[in-house]
């Protein structure tokens, strides 16, 4: 990212969208993507590639910690935000 210094969220997004495009199937790539879709405020997006990755890795802490910042950045949601960081913390070995 900052060889390129996209000089917008977005362009954040797409460019880290073609960086990964190879590697589609990797859980890194995908919560790397994830979270520029976050920042782009893409919400759709990101909910998508989230959720997917949740169900592929149902023990990743940041894919739920993700998932409870989108709540309340789209929907404002506080019982949303909760309720991802509790099923986290159910399906999360420390």
């Amino acid at each position: 990212m900052e060889l390129h210094n996209p000089d917008s969220s977005v362009k954040a997004y797409e460019l880290v969208k073609k960086l990964v495009k190879n590697n589609v199937s990797d859980p890194q790539s995908q919560l790397l993507l994830g979270k520029y879709a976050l920042k782009a405020k893409l919400w759709g997006d990101a909910r998508t590639i989230l959720e997917k990755l949740v169900k592929r890795s149902p023990s990743s802490a940041q894919v739920y910690k993700l998932l409870s910042q989108l709540e309340v950045k789209e929907h404002n949601s506080l019982k949303g935000a909760y309720e991802w960081a509790i099923k986290g913390c159910e399906t999360c070995s420390y």
